[in-house]
């Protein structure tokens, strides 16, 4: 498991995401995909949460699992993002840009804290993949 703090640099995120997924052998055509959905998530801890969380990316059998973390929480709703925000409006789309980016995408909240988790499948043993995907992502970072 790799791990990376979310500061006040989001550019800084972005590049070292990028060097973590090409050292840990991610495929290269999702790099793109992991750097997008994690730049979403940690600009909503940034702006709406407690400033400051985590990034943890490790291998799964048949998956690749990413799990973003806000230390203030407040995001509790497990379907958020499944449709973009109003389109009045100009902002509110990351957690629907997230949600396109990657396979799967759990959310589990408290006053402990907020995990967004996310999936992506790895195209070598994709049915095996999103059948363990079902399991509730746990909140400890």
């Amino acid at each position: 498991m790799h791990r990376l703090e979310i500061g006040l640099s989001l550019p800084r995120l972005r590049g070292d995401l990028t060097a973590l997924g090409e050292d840990m052998g991610f495929p290269p055509e999702r790099i793109d995909s992991l750097v997008v959905a994690v730049n979403e998530l940690a600009a909503n801890v940034l702006e709406h949460g407690a400033g400051k969380g985590t990034v943890q990316v490790w291998r799964s059998p048949g998956r690749w699992v990413c799990d973003v973390f806000d230390e203030r929480g407040g995001l509790f709703d497990p379907l958020a993002g499944y449709r973009p925000a109003d389109t009045m409006r100009p902002r509110g789309y990351g957690l629907w840009i997230t949600r396109q980016s990657c396979d799967f995408l759990e959310i589990s909240g408290s006053g402990e804290g907020s995990l967004v988790r996310l999936h992506f499948v790895d195209g070598a043993d994709e049915a095996g993949a999103l059948r363990e995907v079902g399991t509730r992502a746990p909140l400890s970072p």
